[in-house]
């Protein structure tokens, strides 16, 4: 909601690596969440925390079901070798998987995702990397977090200390740091 979106704002004003959309758009919406999460429990709003924490789980299936997607259309450009038909029915295939993946979690969702709506703009390689690098890093963000016990002056401190990185080993520090927090 609306608290997200300010935090999120926030974020970018408190620290902004130019040339790095990806990151920056992820620390945004880690810290967005956060401080919605954050905002919602300090305002007794338990009813809408719960209900935002919902919206959160079914964003992340979402998510997983579209880059599941994105690998099995990566296959297909990798083994159909550009055979215009073998690849365009693989690929129709592919989208169609996914149409139905959407399709049953929005019924375990009681029908009110509007998943064909997400539908009306075509849905290619293009767009599904588009979603995909939106929110990868995002899981890092959260594991760096959640390592800091919350501490957002902690938090930010680290991930001020990855300006002197490249982009490529931000990535990587990231998904690493996600990595750690799903053994955990």
């Amino acid at each position: 909601g609306l608290s997200e979106l300010l935090f999120h704002e926030l974020t970018h004003q408190r620290l902004y690596l130019s040339g790095d959309t990806d990151f920056n758009e992820a620390l945004a919406t880690a810290v967005g969440r956060e401080g919605a999460r954050r905002w919602l429990r300090a305002s007794g709003r338990s009813a809408m925390l719960a209900t935002y924490e919902k919206e959160l789980r079914v964003e992340k299936e979402f998510i997983a079901i579209a880059l599941q997607s994105r690998e099995e259309l990566r296959d297909v450009y990798a083994r159909t070798y550009r055979s215009s038909d073998n690849e365009r029915a693989a690929k129709a295939a592919a989208l169609d998987r996914l149409r139905r993946r959407l399709n049953a979690l929005d019924r375990r969702y009681g029908g009110s995702l509007k998943i064909e709506k997400w539908f009306e703009k075509p849905v290619n390689n293009a767009r599904l990397n588009t979603l995909a690098t939106y929110y990868e890093l995002v899981p890092g963000f959260e594991a760096l977090l959640k390592k800091h016990h919350g501490d957002l002056e902690l938090f930010f401190a680290e991930v001020k200390s990855m300006r002197a990185l490249t982009k490529e080993h931000r990535a990587e520090r990231l998904h690493a740091l996600a990595r750690t927090a799903t053994v955990d």
